[in-house]
């Protein structure tokens, strides 16, 4: 008996024979998939959307369910190959009982009838491609055999998307510069890495350019050469303007970074370099996402972003749309790292793309860390990436200087987290914000989990809890610890992801986040370097304790000791969770997992489905 007669038998009353199966509706098996939990509400109202009357059935509700799971879950597709659909249908239900065999059972049949119901959906249904196509699900085909399947409005968004890159990777820059000056120059010739030496001329002589590599290999200081040559470089015979240059990246952490890193190069009268953005600021995006439609273009004749891996399809589409002909662009980041929360693994298709081209003229790769303390983390991220959970396990094993590894399940390792943090944060000591900030920037613990033993909010609760009593006990009167905004406050200049202090009151118990009148929140100032900015805590209630980060957080950021947690339940994030953590230590990295969460992660992959990188494999 499958689960939606199970429905039916329970509404009802009646036996489920064959007169009892013909009375049971598409819709009650929708509502059986929902009840279940296989499929959430949202995708049920997809369904309802798409499909009517005679078009519907049982398989033609599970493969558009299925399709809508794909797309919340960031997939610009899913992709029929081999007998076999991508993503898998079941990695996409969040089974909250491991052990319930109804919901074992109910999940192989819905597997089956996602895998029966793509072959059976109607024309006015499912189209092929084509410029008037309003079909809602697009069906395109693959010179291989492969189908994908996409909701129309990824299909045309995909599609834009390529068209736009396209034309950027063959613009010729109006800006001229003298290439050849720069090439043949002795100071240039020894300043870089062949790789390096690579991206800036690459970046000079065409409209886009895509840097992609790891931690320290050198992604900031090339950029910011690329804009030194660029000045010495230029043609200045007959402008009458001054090159307008825009620095942006997708959070206000990245743009601060990048300013740092980018913001000493020297300029002149022929040269003028914006302060790093958000891309939201740069781009003049509203609230809910969008952008005007008659928006004008940018008016920047250079434009540098970088941390490229969080960019989602959407706000992609709106920059590469943003961009005016004849101008050059230049895209930074780690193609290996976390994809962004929302649709897409834009930076890592594009990576892939421009491989699969003959000549990749658009795409530098730099392969070589310059930094020789990270080399034992760098070996360590690599059999992440490659998904070697032996190779991984026996590099912890080997207990390598800068490398550590506590084996344990998720409640002993918490107390264990709790208890060294506490002695790292307890040493940090001092009024001034300087030094409190810089203190806490060197040692940070790392989760991919919000919830749950091992989870973000437990242990910042733990924390700041066991130092606050010590602080009670010690008299003190003021209680300092780090914390995060975590949304946008564009009034006051402050962006989600940004760190700063909370300087709050010594009275009675820990009372967590609970602001009191007379508690503060600082901030440090973007226009003036080594300054603070002061609040009242209750003007800026959307903050976070933030001894412990989510790893999505800690993207663009560096800490010189990380202790990366790996918690049962972490594979949903896929090995990429793992990299992008690993990645963010500087000199010491402790990984605390046991040896199962690590293969279970490691099996899998975040990288989102997209027709991207097939596209343009003609």
């Amino acid at each position: 008996m499958g689960f939606a007669q199970k429905l039916f038998k329970k509404r009802t009353g009646t036996s489920v024979g064959a007169r009892a199966r013909t009375l049971l509706t598409s819709v009650e098996h929708m509502d059986a998939l929902i009840d279940s939990g296989i499929v959430d509400a949202f995708d049920g109202a997809i369904v309802d959307t798409i499909l009517s009357g005679s078009s519907r059935d049982e398989m033609n509700n599970a493969f558009v369910a299925y399709l809508s799971m794909a797309a919340r879950c960031g997939h610009l597709c899913v992709r029929w190959s081999e007998n076999t659909f991508l993503p898998s249908p079941s990695s996409l239900v969040r089974q909250k009982n491991e052990h319930d065999a109804d919901l074992e059972q109910q999940i192989i049949e819905f597997v089956a009838q996602v895998e029966s119901g793509h072959s059976s959906l109607k024309e006015g249904i499912c189209a092929g491609p084509s410029d008037d196509c309003s079909a809602p699900i697009v069906r395109c085909c693959r010179r291989n055999g492969d189908v994908d399947y996409y909701l129309r409005r990824y299909w045309k968004l995909e599609r834009t998307l390529l068209d736009r890159l396209e034309a950027l990777s063959r613009e010729t820059p109006s800006v001229a510069v003298d290439v050849e000056f720069v090439v043949n120059e002795e100071k240039f010739q020894k300043s870089f890495l062949p790789e390096q030496a690579q991206a800036v001329v690459s970046a000079l002589r065409r409209g886009l350019t895509v840097v992609t590599g790891g931690p320290g290999t050198g992604k900031s200081y090339t950029a910011a050469s690329f804009l030194r040559w660029f000045r010495q470089a230029l043609v200045v015979k007959n402008r009458t303007t001054p090159v307008q240059v825009a620095l942006a990246a997708p959070t206000g952490k990245a743009a601060a970074n990048l300013q740092n890193a980018l913001g000493a190069v020297t300029v002149d009268a022929n040269v003028e370099v914006e302060r790093a953005k958000t891309l939201h600021s740069l781009l003049g995006i509203r609230r809910d996402g969008t952008r005007a439609r008659n928006a004008p273009q940018l008016e920047a004749d250079v434009i540098i972003v970088d941390e490229c891996s969080m960019v989602d399809a959407t706000m992609m589409l709106h920059l590469l749309t943003a961009v005016k002909s004849g101008a050059r662009l230049v895209l930074l980041g780690d193609s290996d790292q976390l994809p962004p929360v929302e649709v897409g693994s834009l930076f890592a298709d594009f990576v892939d793309m421009l491989e699969r081209r003959h000549e990749a003229e658009n795409l530098v790769r730099l392969r070589t860390c310059v930094r020789a303390e990270l080399q034992g983390i760098l070996h360590v991220g690599s059999a992440v990436n490659s998904g070697d959970a032996n190779g991984l396990i026996r590099l912890l094993e080997e207990d390598s200087e800068g490398i550590s590894w506590m084996e344990a399940g998720d409640e002993e390792a918490a107390a264990q987290v709790v208890k060294r943090a506490v002695v790292e944060y307890r040493a940090i000591e001092g009024d001034d914000p300087s030094q409190r900030h810089l203190a806490y920037s060197r040692y940070r613990v790392l989760s991919p989990m919000r919830r749950g033993p091992l989870g973000a909010e437990a242990l910042n609760a733990a924390i700041g809890e066991q130092l606050y009593k010590e602080a009670v006990e010690v008299g003190a009167t003021t209680f300092i610890a780090p914390v995060m905004a975590t949304a946008n406050d564009h009034r006051l200049h402050i962006h989600n992801g940004e760190g700063g202090l909370l300087i709050k009151k010594v009275a009675g118990r820990w009372d967590g986040l609970v602001i009191a009148a007379d508690d503060e929140l600082l901030f440090l100032c973007h226009e003036n370097e080594g300054e603070w900015r002061r609040f009242p805590a209750a003007v800026l209630p959307r903050t976070e304790l933030a001894y412990c980060m989510s790893v999505h957080k800690s993207q663009g950021s560096e800490f010189r000791h990380v202790v990366l947690l790996v918690p049962e339940g972490a594979a949903v994030f896929g090995r990429e969770v793992i990299y992008t953590g690993v990645t963010r230590a500087k000199r010491q990295l402790d990984i605390v997992s046991s040896k199962q969460a690590l293969i279970n992660t490691l099996a899998r992959s975040s990288r989102r489905l997209s027709g991207l990188g097939r596209s343009l494999a003609k």
